[in-house]
């Protein structure tokens, strides 16, 4: 045990005896913290949110695994980080539970309610994070994961400065080219591409991080990393938006849309259940559209994309309400719907800004910013409009109508 000012603390990096076997990283015996988090009520939950915004059972990335794993995967990188900076290893604990819970806000289908989680709680993803482990901590319950933080000494709010990146420190968990975004680009490559070499190897970038006392740098060694994290972000985001997958995560949250409109979903029906729980509750149990919009994603019935724009730098100046408005893609799809004259459960819209030209803050060690050796970034937004397969051309043509009135 350390001491602290006569306090004991946990040994930083116990090992507990517990190995797991990572597809990206392979065989690691877990710090007996991670071990203990591993237990309890809160990342059971987690095992049951998939990493693609829904249920493996309803799409067909079956290889994405769950939070849970993804968490551990980023604990992985967060201890190559601290054995690459001695000076951090006294606070690992704090920094391993940090990486292995930063999804524990997680909600069903996430992040993909999030907009509704927002409306209806004013929360998104990050900030829900100490409202679950408190929900999942029940006083007498034996797997309470406050329990294990408590009992190691560690801290919420210093897990938050992590999640929400308030510290400069926290950046390499909440950042730019961060070790979330690290371990969530490897495992979308594998799935999206599973007979091509990952571009980058997250562990030797994870290793090239260096903390000088004030801020993070990266060594000039991970230069080719660096240039491969980025094709592999450029091409994975092309990839997801170009499957029909896309779709299936437009009529999902179509469908909680209507759910949220109609006062159907509650922290405890809905936001704190895993994915299959959580569309149980949308398929049972709320409002005919929803229903039915769940009963076709179940089977396989998806929708399809009518309409497709990309903008640079900016959106129509039309489209910029339905953009800055937490639920202005839903509304839009209601207008959409009503000028075409079809049903509003038949338009699904997806209106986003793109994410493949991520910006670089961080210098390397010899204080030249890594970004003087990218391409300038700009940014781009993509309309996207899905609808029935069976829909006849007339009601097609009239959708592309609807949408020309927002783009002229």
């Amino acid at each position: 045990m350390l001491k602290r000012k006569g306090v004991e603390r946990p040994q930083p990096m116990k090992p507990s005896g517990w190995k797991h076997v990572d597809a990206l990283y392979g065989e690691w015996e877990l710090p007996q913290i991670l071990y203990e988090m591993m237990q309890t009520r809160f990342m059971e939950r987690l095992r049951g949110i998939s990493m693609g915004v829904m249920p493996y059972t309803d799409y067909d990335w079956v290889t994405l695994p769950n939070r849970c794993i993804h968490g551990l995967g980023v604990a992985r990188l967060m201890a190559d980080v601290i054995e690459a900076n001695p000076t951090l290893e006294e606070d690992a604990p704090t920094f391993l539970a940090t990486e292995f819970a930063h999804d524990g806000g997680s909600i069903p289908c996430s992040h993909g309610p999030e907009p509704f989680l927002w409306d209806g709680h004013q929360h998104n993803c990050e900030s829900l994070l100490p409202v679950m482990i408190d929900y999942f901590s029940p006083l007498l319950d034996p797997r309470s994961m406050k329990k294990v933080l408590t009992r190691n000494q560690i801290l919420i709010e210093r897990i938050m400065d992590g999640v929400l990146g308030r510290t400069a420190l926290g950046r390499i968990i909440h950042g730019d080219i961060d070790l979330d975004n690290m371990d969530n680009l490897a495992r979308f490559w594998c799935a999206a591409y599973p007979l091509r070499p990952l571009p980058f190897d997250p562990r030797e970038l994870a290793r090239s991080f260096v903390w000088n006392g004030k801020e993070w740098r990266l060594l000039g060694s991970a230069w080719s990393h660096i240039r491969g994290w980025r094709q592999a972000r450029l091409e994975i985001y092309n990839r997801i938006q170009e499957l029909p997958h896309f779709a299936v995560n437009a009529m999902f949250q179509r469908a909680i849309y209507f759910a949220h409109r109609e006062k159907e979903l509650t922290m405890e029906n809905f936001y704190t259940k895993n994915d299959l729980d959580g569309i149980a509750h949308l398929g049972d149990n709320c409002n005919e559209k929803s229903r039915l919009l769940v009963r076709l994603v179940r089977s396989w019935d998806w929708y399809v994309e009518i309409v497709k724009f990309e903008f640079e730098a900016t959106v129509p100046i039309l489209l910029q309400p339905y953009l800055e408005r937490t639920l202005g893609p839903y509304e839009l799809a209601d207008e959409i719907a009503c000028h075409a004259g079809l049903a509003p459960m038949q338009v699904c819209v997806s209106l986003f800004r793109g994410n493949d030209r991520r910006e670089i803050s961080l210098s390397f060690t010899d204080g030249t910013p890594i970004k003087n050796h990218l391409p300038v970034h700009r940014e781009h937004y993509f309309l996207k409009v899905f609808a029935p397969r069976g829909l006849s051309e007339i009601s097609k043509q009239k959708i592309r109508e609807a949408i020309s009135t927002y783009i002229a």
